[in-house]
């Protein structure tokens, strides 16, 4: 049985690869109350980086079990990357370093309110019902967390 590198490969290596960024970024992170590791701030991106790498391996040994024919050349590849489905991930990847990188200068209501009226925009929401659910969905994110949970949440220029 000749194997081939597949797309699953692919899929199977960055996962593990983010999986052990994840988890090597993580690793001087604080300990949680009283030194219990797993209530630290870690443990969420601990978790779903472990998630991620049981994920990617199992991707991989998914990709050796293919049919012969079925294989990932670089064209298949390139093709593949100007799908919208492909286009909606790097947006989403944009749009997540910039929520990082502005929510504090910005604030949480203004880079919160661009993030969900981009997104709903790109899913195809038409514009009046694209503003209204973003401006709900923001209340409501703020109301839960900045007051329910008492989040301090980035005031930014606005205040």
């Amino acid at each position: 049985m000749k194997h081939t590198f597949n797309q699953e490969h692919i899929i199977g290596m960055f996962c593990v690869a983010l999986g052990g960024l994840v988890l090597f970024l993580t690793r001087n992170f604080p300990a949680g109350q009283g030194n219990v590791q797993i209530s630290g701030p870690a443990f969420f991106p601990n978790v779903l980086a472990i998630v991620l790498i049981i994920v990617g391996i199992f991707e991989g040994l998914t990709g050796s079990i293919r049919d012969e024919g079925d294989f990932a050349s670089i064209g298949a590849i390139w093709r593949g990357m100007k799908k919208p489905e492909f286009i909606n991930i790097l947006l989403l990847v944009a749009l997540f370093l910039f929520y990082i990188f502005f929510v504090e200068l910005l604030g949480f209501i203004i880079t919160t309110f661009i993030f969900l009226f981009i997104v709903m925009w790109r899913l195809g929401v038409p514009l009046i019902k694209n503003i209204l659910y973003s401006a709900i969905f923001l209340v409501v994110i703020f109301l839960i967390f900045g007051k329910l949970f008492t989040v301090s949440l980035p005031s930014g220029i606005l205040f």
